[in-house]
């Protein structure tokens, strides 16, 4: 791969580790992707009105061939790069105000979110699950992690379709997010193919989930919002849903990655995740009335 780069753009790295290297302060990342030449340039389109916001982000760079896709004989690649750094809550409210009503698009439909849920459940429960070696020492304890998020993933896709039956399934908000915010470094922030047209609340539940913000910081964020209870009410089944650990359940699958460590690690963290959990539902209960969770109100007492 140091090879490719170099003949197709002029770089090679010391180091590549995971398709990136760090040069002169800013981190390059060589994404494999299926996307057209065209698409990518909208992509930088999008990617310059960030950059011209912000006055720095992501430089899609173009090939020897000034183009943005370099073929290896298999596979499409195309190069990105940014300065390493974070962003700011205030930077995410910016971004989401700016690209706010500046996109032509219909409404979000609820049903398309609750099929592609349900669809990556069933694939992590039927094609995924049976990969993992049994043999091994902490196999149970593995099992465990998955199981309380298959758990999870019921309720999130219950909740989401009673909202659908009491709500109904548009919602009007949307403006430019990320597929996946779990922390604010510019190379997630301004990745280029991490970001797609959703609610604003998207990140905040990722955020929340990732454990990069706190009940606390989400109360004051959410004021920001001019918020109606379908919009909450989809924030709190995004919650729910396990999107960490099933992300790295496909990677493992599609990758051959081992992911022990993550599956071991949220298998220790349920009881805290349960709370931060809870605290959010009862918030959310209080402040915009939404559809309480039972069975969330019968366990474990809530704290700050």
């Amino acid at each position: 791969m140091k090879s490719f780069l170099f003949e197709r753009y002029g770089y090679y790295p010391d180091n590549l580790d995971n398709n990136s290297f760090d040069y002169k302060g800013y981190i390059f990342n060589l994404t494999m992707t299926d996307l057209s030449e065209e698409e990518i340039k909208e992509l930088d389109e999008v990617s310059k009105s960030l950059y011209n916001l912000y006055n720095e982000g992501c430089i899609i760079i173009k090939n020897r061939s000034n183009n943005y896709l370099s073929f290896d004989g298999e596979k499409h690649y195309v190069l990105w790069t940014c300065k390493k750094g974070n962003k700011s809550i205030k930077d995410l409210i910016n971004m989401h105000n700016y690209f706010h009503n500046n996109l032509t698009l219909e409404k979000i439909d609820l049903n398309e979110l609750f099929n592609l849920w349900e669809e990556k459940f069933e694939f992590i429960e039927t094609r995924v699950i049976s990969t993992l070696r049994s043999d091994d020492y902490d196999y149970n304890m593995i099992l465990e992690g998955i199981y309380f998020a298959f758990g999870l993933a019921e309720n999130a896709l219950e909740y989401l379709k009673d909202v659908m039956i009491d709500l109904g399934s548009k919602i009007n908000d949307q403006t430019l997010v990320h597929k996946r915010l779990n922390n604010l470094e510019n190379n997630t922030f301004f990745d280029p193919f991490n970001l797609l047209i959703d609610s604003p609340l998207r990140d905040y539940a990722e955020l929340y989930k990732s454990n990069e913000i706190s009940l606390e910081n989400i109360v004051r964020i959410l004021d920001y919002y001019n918020l109606d209870i379908i919009e909450t009410s989809v924030l709190m089944a995004r919650v729910l849903y396990p999107t960490r650990l099933f992300d790295a359940l496909e990677k493992h699958y599609i990758d051959r990655m081992n992911i022990k460590k993550e599956i071991l690690d949220y298998r220790i963290s349920i009881d805290k995740e349960l709370i931060r959990i809870k605290n959010l539902h009862l918030y959310l209960i209080k402040r915009y009335g939404i559809r309480p969770l039972n069975w969330l109100s019968d366990i474990l007492p809530p704290h700050s």
